[in-house]
């Protein structure tokens, strides 16, 4: 989403830029006057009293420009303080993925999405990313600021036992935290139930699937 509107938010600068320019040239300006004529309508602070449609239209598109920014800018601002003053509860765990994987947590626990960027605040960590040597290196990289933190790697391919870990790092198979979550959940072994509450429960669960 953030990509995009950069995307849209470069596009619609440079064209505002090239209509107030030649909107400045033809109301008689030189090039170079036109051009800075033109950039200092983004910060809304017109240069000459020159008009016309072309100019009106830059203007009005110039202003817009700058009120995205400055939205954009406060956003990515108010992001930054929300999710630092989330990190440092005791239930904060910071999300390491290059994927949309979202996972469920409880109630209390305040979970933290930002990619790869690190958030050495948070109290635990979990890093999942698209493969293993990603992962791994990533805790590499990271390894000192996250000395005392609780940190979970996720791994599909390395076989956990040829690794040595540190005292604070639980290596886990996705596949296998499902199966185990599912089996609890259906209590497919629990004594004193008929078969078809069993198969009642395992559908239950298969729908929240």
């Amino acid at each position: 989403m953030k990509t995009k509107l950069e995307k849209f938010l470069t596009f619609f600068s440079v064209a505002t830029f090239l209509i107030g320019t030649i909107g400045y040239l033809k109301a008689g300006e030189g090039i170079s006057d036109s051009m800075y004529a033109c950039f200092a309508l983004f910060f809304t602070n017109p240069v000459y009293d020159d008009y016309n449609i072309l100019i009106e239209i830059a203007r009005w598109c110039a202003g817009l420009v700058a009120a995205t920014v400055i939205i954009s800018i406060a956003q990515s601002l108010w992001e930054i303080v929300r999710n630092q003053s989330k990190s440092w509860s005791k239930d904060s765990v910071a999300i390491y993925t290059d994927s949309d994987v979202k996972i469920q947590f409880s109630d209390d626990s305040k979970p933290l999405y930002r990619g790869r960027e690190l958030i050495a605040s948070a109290k635990n960590h979990i890093i999942m990313l698209s493969n293993d040597d990603e992962s791994l290196k990533f805790y590499s990289e990271n390894s000192e600021m996250l000395k005392g933190k609780a940190v979970y790697i996720c791994l599909q391919e390395v076989e956990q036992g040829l690794l040595k870990a540190d005292s604070n790092v639980t290596f886990f198979d996705m596949n296998s935290a499902i199966a185990r979550s599912l089996w609890q959940e259906i209590s497919l072994w629990s004594g004193g139930k008929s078969k078809k509450r069993r198969r009642n429960h395992f559908a239950k669960a298969m729908e929240k699937r």
